[in-house]
């Protein structure tokens, strides 16, 4: 990190109102805060990348990107990004591409999704 942004960030950490000792141990709490929410993702995987996910963006991370957040858990990108297609296109989401499907009724008829 740059120097004037570390003596900003010391600047904004002495203006907080929340204790730095309280954020210590917050990835266990927020692993047992997430539980009853991942319980309804319908792979395991899934359940442990919703995890994941949410650590990234607690994260310094500039930009909170699927990928970013992967290489910052030291893992592959393509886990997270799928979990996230997964989740924000369901299971219609092409696997081999990574991109949404168009509906069965445009594929059916040729035709070409309007917006």
């Amino acid at each position: 990190m740059e120097r004037r942004f570390e003596s900003r960030l010391d600047e904004m950490l002495g203006q907080a109102h929340v204790s730095v000792n309280l954020l210590r141990g917050v990835l266990p709490r927020l692993e047992t805060f997430v539980q009853p929410f991942v319980e309804h993702l319908s792979a395991p995987e899934h359940r442990r990348h919703a995890a994941e996910y949410i650590t990234g963006l607690m994260s310094k991370l500039e930009r909170k990107t699927g990928e970013g957040i992967a290489y910052l858990l030291d893992q592959q990108r393509q886990g997270i990004q799928k979990f996230l297609l997964v989740t924000l296109f369901g299971e219609a989401c092409d696997s081999r591409r990574g991109t949404p499907r168009p509906t069965s009724s445009v594929a059916t008829r040729g035709g070409t999704a309007s917006r």
